[in-house]
């Protein structure tokens, strides 16, 4: 038989787990929209991929600091709370 405090131990850690797997995808969707923005468009010249990258950091960049940001309070949440 499994010990109860065990059992609810394992349990907590795989929850933690499946939340930070969570958190990391959502946080690497503005990374991942980018590349198949990216891939569709598929640049040429020089200026057009420098236009391309310059509007994907700009916009997707940004976006992705700020999810960047709230994945690090998230996971501290995850490991220092629950």
């Amino acid at each position: 038989m499994i010990d109860k405090s065990r059992w609810n131990k394992t349990y907590d850690i795989f929850i933690k787990w499946m939340l930070f797997l969570i958190g990391t995808i959502v946080c690497a969707i503005p990374t991942e929209l980018w590349l198949v923005i990216y891939k569709f468009a598929s640049p040429t010249g020089f200026w057009q991929k420098f236009a391309l990258v310059g509007a994907g950091l700009f916009v997707m960049g940004s976006i992705q600091l700020v999810g960047f940001i709230l994945w690090l309070m998230w996971i501290w949440v995850l490991i220092f709370e629950i």
